[in-house]
């Protein structure tokens, strides 16, 4: 068996066959012939003696042809005697005939015509004297007939045998270690030859984590092309089970299923108010989204019904959220948690801020991990629809923190701790005050440190489905303006809860500029709607133009760079304190401390294509364990900061000259003459 490359395209072919031997090649289809295959030479004969050997003697005789002088005394010296001798002379000419290595032809001849005649006429006598008879005449010899010339073969077609290539089997690398390179091994799992729909699942779902994740942190050229292979991933798993529901999911398709919907009706979890929305919503999802009640998958993104495809999509979603949040303080150990800060609430402020017409406890405890909402109960209920309503928003929070940090700084759900992080729900702005003292706060919420609460009213809750420009009544912001509070507010606490108990104690001794800062780097964030996944997406790092007006008005007031990196929260704690009212300078540190630090942490994240955000994010890294201030700075960003300092104030610079000339346009600033 011989091994032939392919001339055309390099495959390597196994063939036994003859020299010549055409085969077509079965990985190109190229005709090829069969090479001469050489043999190995053979090793040379060792001879003994070590002497050349001589010339070898010519065939038929021992001469070496060396011609022999004629003898003395001989006519014409060293010529031959002439052919025609007597019979029998040697005369040195070899003898004829087959004997003698001749044809046997050149003699015979003229023997025959020399005997011939006579013995004809010798015989001839005999047989008349013997037999008295004529004899029979005597037939001259003849030449034997020429053997015919042997027929010319037609040349051989030899058929063209088609040879297929060798199969190459091609070696798959190991498979990626899944702490190393999560993305690289899901898509290995998922590029099996026997993969199933469930690989495909899972691959697609966590590279369009890994998307928002790049989107939260800047980083579109990343972002675009995971997002890419999440939906091709699941399309083509998809075709291996149409079936799959967290494929369809994916996909932005919800599942409308008439009998699964009346099981979920009749289930002990189900809140009387949401009970009622899904009831309504039956009837005209029956008929708009299915044929006779049969279970089928509806497009969010493309079908005819749309809207209400969508509408019915957040059904299941909440249905879903609300099927968890039951309390299980026998078997679960965040449920019995959860139910023991009730306790200590209730002994808190539960008095204090009680209705007299409700008997009981003063707080209805809900669950939507991490979170534990404790809901002021009154006599109209509806602590469950309140509830929902503040989950879905700190929830918006809750994703956008972990999209930004869950890669760069390896958060998961464990760093919230088992107690929860509870949030505080009072039922309006009069119960908001009394909580506080009728001291002067926010008029929408605030975080506790030391008790690690946030604290809201009902009716401060940005309104979902509304223009994000309309104001809302009852606190006089914009949809907008509110929602960027509520980020606020929720970023301190979720910074609070996975900052590891060794630097909570060390609060009082942190920077102003980052405890505040990235407070405010995520209030002021954009929103673009994904069709797939069905929902808003929030993009922190955008310019917070609650704040432009500070840096405006107080640009020849600002703090050096020095002294903001150095002003500590202890600091901020006495500015603002009783003992300062009247401090004008005091009250204007307070109030650049908000401005000046969100616009640091906004440079240092985005400014010039986010060069300082690698930075930026080991700093937080430091702040994490409770190591905050200048000598912090110093470990990251070295001793000397003259050139971030200028870039820094140039960059202020630029927004102030931005937002008077009306070239920030959803968050970003768009060059001049674009």
């Amino acid at each position: 068996m011989a091994q032939v490359i392919c001339p055309s395209c390099d495959a390597e072919l196994e063939i036994e066959a003859p020299a010549g031997t055409e085969f077509e090649c079965g990985a190109c289809g190229a005709t090829i012939a069969m090479p001469e295959i050489e043999a190995a030479p053979a090793a040379p004969v060792q001879r003994s003696g070590g002497m050349k050997p001589g010339p070898r003697p010519p065939a038929g005789g021992g001469r070496t042809g060396v011609q022999k002088p004629a003898g003395p005394g001989r006519p014409g010296g060293a010529a031959a005697k002439p052919a025609g001798g007597r019979p029998g002379a040697s005369g040195g000419r070899r003898p004829s005939g087959p004997a003698a290595g001749g044809d046997g032809k050149s003699n015979q001849k003229p023997l025959f015509i020399a005997l011939g005649v006579g013995g004809v006429i010798i015989v001839a006598l005999l047989i008349k004297m013997l037999g008295g008879s004529d004899p029979e005449p005597v037939k001259p010899p003849v030449d034997p007939p020429k053997a015919a010339p042997a027929p010319v073969k037609e040349p051989e077609t030899k058929p063209v045998v088609k040879v297929e290539p060798k199969p190459v089997v091609k070696r798959r690398a190991p498979r990626p270690n899944d702490m190393l390179d999560m993305i690289g091994a899901l898509r290995w799992d998922m590029e099996t030859p026997d993969a199933k729909a469930p690989a495909y699942a899972v691959f697609s779902a966590h590279a369009r984590q890994l998307a928002d994740e790049f989107e939260a942190e800047g980083d579109v050229k990343a972002s675009e092309p995971l997002r890419k292979q999440a939906h091709d991933a699941a399309e083509a798993g998809l075709k291996l089970d149409p079936e799959n529901a967290k494929l369809r999911d994916l996909l932005g398709f919800a599942r409308f299923d008439e009998a699964a919907t009346k099981r979920l009706l009749s289930q002990s979890w189900m809140r009387p108010f949401f009970k009622a929305e899904l009831e309504i919503a039956l009837p005209e999802a029956k008929r708009e989204l299915s044929k006779d009640g049969a279970p089928t998958w509806v497009d969010c993104k493309d079908g005819p019904s749309k809207e209400l495809a969508i509408r019915w999509r957040e059904l299941m979603r909440r249905a879903e959220r609300w099927e968890k949040t039951a309390l299980d303080p026998e078997n679960d150990r965040f449920s019995k948690a959860a139910l023991k800060n009730f306790n200590e609430l209730e002994k808190d402020v539960g008095e204090k801020l009680k209705r007299k017409d409700i008997s009981g406890s003063s707080f209805e405890v809900f669950t939507f991990r991490p979170y534990v909402l404790y809901v002021l109960k009154d006599k109209d209920g509806g602590e469950d629809r309140i509830a929902e309503k503040w989950i879905e928003q700190l929830e918006q929070v809750r994703d956008t923190f972990f999209a930004r940090y869950r890669r760069r700084l390896g958060l998961n759900l464990a760093d919230f701790g088992e107690k929860g992080v509870p949030v505080l729900v009072l039922r309006t702005f009069a119960d908001y005050k009394k909580y506080n003292d009728n001291k002067e706060s926010s008029t929408i919420a605030h975080f506790e440190p030391w008790s690690g609460r946030l604290v809201t009213w009902a009716g401060a809750a940005a309104q979902e489905g509304v223009a994000e420009d309309v104001k809302d009544k009852n606190v006089g912001l914009t949809v907008a303006e509110i929602r960027g509070v509520v980020f606020h507010e929720s970023t301190h606490q979720l910074v609070h809860f996975v900052t590891r108990e060794s630097g909570r104690h060390l609060a009082a001794g942190q920077a102003m500029w980052f405890s505040e800062g990235i407070a405010e780097y995520f209030g002021g964030h954009a929103r673009r709607w994904d069709s797939e996944a069905g929902r808003w997406r929030y993009i922190p790092g955008k310019i917070n133009t609650m704040r432009i007006g500070t840096l405006t008005n107080l640009r020849k007031n600002l703090m050096p760079f020095d002294k903001l990196l150095d002003y500590l929260r202890q600091d901020y704690s006495s500015d603002s304190g009783p003992n300062s009212k009247g401090n004008f300078k005091a009250e204007i540190r307070v109030t650049l401390a908000y401005a000046q630090g969100w616009a640091l942490c906004y440079f240092l994240n985005e400014w010039d294509g986010g060069k300082y955000r690698d930075k930026f994010d080991a700093y937080v890294k430091e702040e994490r364990v409770g190591r905050s201030g200048i000598p912090t700075w110093r470990k990251i960003f070295g001793n000397d900061w003259t050139a971030i300092e200028k870039e820094y104030f140039d960059a202020i610079d630029e927004i102030i000259a931005a937002a008077k000339e009306k070239r920030i346009v959803n968050g970003d600033i768009v060059p001049r003459g674009k």
